[in-house]
């Protein structure tokens, strides 16, 4: 029997899966792949190089992939530009930064060679190439409620410059949220709260729930010996930073008095800098963990 063919769009390159956009992405694909033929066209990940070899054995047995460099990776004018372009246009930033004609050509050659039974659009950040999708159905990811996020980083932004930018492009990303969600065939999202946060600003659109999970054959809590907190989960995105500073002014004083040889780790990315800073400042371990875990979420 033919397999159903799916095209799969995503605003980053979902390997290796060290990350929560990442291993959620890499599973989900995963998954798709027992049912689907799939096409992947994928930009890279910002900041990454060098993956092909390993991407390649990962991924090739799941999709075919294609991978493309973002825009402004080696333009700073480019940076620039797409920034201005989104002030001039009143179109949210997302919407330049992944405008890239090599995209929009071999998604104008898969279409018209392959016969595709759904597009499933792994962000609303590639939302500029919904209309080149014509009548198929597309189903689309919202990892998080992105004008919400965007509004949150806002309000704890210390510059009143980046306040007003961050304000701005929240009011940009709803409008996205407002026009497209209602018209596509599915929104993924990650929780029932985002999922009624979605049709306050969209009514009308057509939701589905697919929670994180993790899989608890490969994480198994141990019996060790002490005592201690961990969070996983580095200092970028905003958010994971703000939670690290808030819990090392508001709670850990509290943490202290009443254990006060209890260890705290936080374990993910952080810089060098914030390494020191929050070990001498607070007591807190930024671990950096450069382990690849392809089983850190699984949607069985």
């Amino acid at each position: 029997m033919r397999r159903p063919k799916l095209l799969f769009l995503c605003q980053t390159l979902p390997y290796p899966p060290d990350g929560g956009v990442w291993i959620r992405t890499y599973h989900v694909l995963r998954l798709l792949a027992r049912t689907f033929d799939i096409t992947a066209l994928c930009f890279e990940r910002a900041g990454t190089s060098g993956q092909g070899v390993a991407f390649d054995a990962a991924l090739g047995r799941l999709a075919k992939v294609a991978v493309f460099e973002l825009p402004q990776k080696h333009s700073r004018i480019r940076f620039a530009w797409d920034h201005f372009r989104s002030l001039a246009t009143r179109r949210v930033y997302t919407t330049y930064l992944y405008d890239s004609r090599t995209f929009r050509r071999r998604l104008a050659d898969e279409l018209n060679s392959t016969a595709f039974d759904v597009v499933h659009v792994d962000s609303l950040d590639l939302a500029r190439y919904f209309p080149a999708c014509r009548e198929l159905p597309v189903v689309c990811v919202h990892h998080d409620i992105e004008s919400l996020l965007l509004a949150r980083r806002a309000a704890v932004e210390t510059n009143p410059w980046k306040r007003a930018y961050l304000e701005f492009q929240a009011g940009l990303m709803r409008d996205v949220e407002r026009r497209w969600a209602p018209r596509i065939a599915l929104n993924v999202v990650c929780s029932e709260r985002d999922a009624a946060r979605l049709k306050e600003i969209a009514p009308g659109a057509a939701t589905a729930i697919v929670p994180n999970g993790v899989d608890t054959n490969a994480f198994v809590p141990d019996r060790g010996t002490g005592s201690g907190i961990a969070f996983v989960g580095g200092t970028n995105p905003a958010p994971n930073f703000d939670a690290l500073t808030f819990f090392c002014q508001q709670v850990l004083p509290h943490l202290n008095a009443a254990a006060p040889d209890a260890r705290v780790r936080w374990i993910g990315r952080a810089s060098p800098e914030q390494q020191v800073e929050y070990q001498e400042r607070y007591g807190v371990e930024l671990i950096i963990n450069n382990q690849t875990e392809t089983h850190a979420v699984d949607f069985r």
